[in-house]
């Protein structure tokens, strides 16, 4: 007997991508995403429409499917397939990363989108790291981080993570009104001494020390490599995280001031 192995249903998306039906449906949101950018740069397609691109996703599925008595009699994986849902997943994670965008003024009345630079190197080379990390930088950061922000964007994460930990050291300073001399580990340690750091407002002694420990650390680590040598930063997620280190430590240390000003400074019991 012949092999009877029915071959699992495919979808073909723009013309150019083939992936089985079985595989679509369990795909995160990112890896449709990754997907469909995929398909759209090898389709060599400047601008798509979410309706354009349904119908070849469609139309590719018409043609797998033999028509009885003059009807198409679409198998189970078809039936099991939200293609709309599948493609409300994969644009709307392209557009809320940056990946995707407007391809003309009047694309609001066309549908139309392409793909954004981000999107592009995304679909070359295969990562949607740093358009994670960028994602997660949306947030409300502090103010003194927007360069920090802007560096990041373009792809310098170690200048990036030296501008915010810079910020770091800079707001300190003026918080606990030291002069340009001080700076550093150093000066982190003085700021933030359990016992006489001006900026060591809040919370029983063994809470002051590790506030302490966590501004030193961060500087010595973080700020203070970048200083002296090149330091790589490979991964824009551990940047990211560093970034928003510094988003922390700039509200803590504000915090603490805020509190000696107004004298609203808890209990240490």
């Amino acid at each position: 007997m012949g092999d009877t192995t029915e071959e699992p249903m495919r979808v073909t998306l723009a013309g150019v991508t083939s992936v089985a039906v079985d595989a679509l449906n369990k795909m995160s949101p990112s890896e449709l995403g990754l997907l469909v950018a995929r398909s759209m740069l090898d389709s060599g397609r400047n601008e798509w429409s979410v309706p354009n691109y349904r119908a070849y996703a469609e139309a590719s599925i018409r043609e797998q499917v033999p028509r009885i008595g003059g009807r198409r009699a679409m198998p189970r994986e078809y039936e099991e397939l939200n293609l709309s849902q599948v493609l409300a997943d994969a644009f709307g994670w392209l557009l809320s990363r940056g990946l995707l965008g407007p391809a003309a003024e009047n694309s609001s009345a066309t549908g139309e989108y392409r793909l954004t630079s981000a999107g592009r190197a995304a679909a070359e080379s295969g990562d949607v790291g740093p358009a994670e990390a960028a994602y997660r930088l949306h947030a409300d950061l502090h103010p003194a981080l927007l360069e920090a922000r802007l560096l990041f964007e373009r792809g310098s994460y170690q200048t990036a993570v030296f501008a915010a930990t810079h910020q770091v050291e800079v707001r300190v300073r003026d918080l606990a009104n030291y002069g340009p001399d001080s700076y550093g580990v150093v000066m982190m340690r003085n700021a933030f001494n359990p016992d006489t750091g001006p900026l060591a407002s809040a919370g029983v002694p063994a809470e002051r020390q590790a506030i302490q420990s966590l501004y030193a650390g961060t500087i010595g680590a973080f700020k203070n490599p970048a200083s002296h040598r090149i330091v790589h930063f490979d991964n824009p997620t551990e940047a990211a995280d560093i970034i928003h280190l510094a988003d922390l430590l700039l509200r803590i240390a504000e915090r603490s001031a805020s509190e000696l000003v107004s004298g609203d400074v808890p209990s240490t019991d």
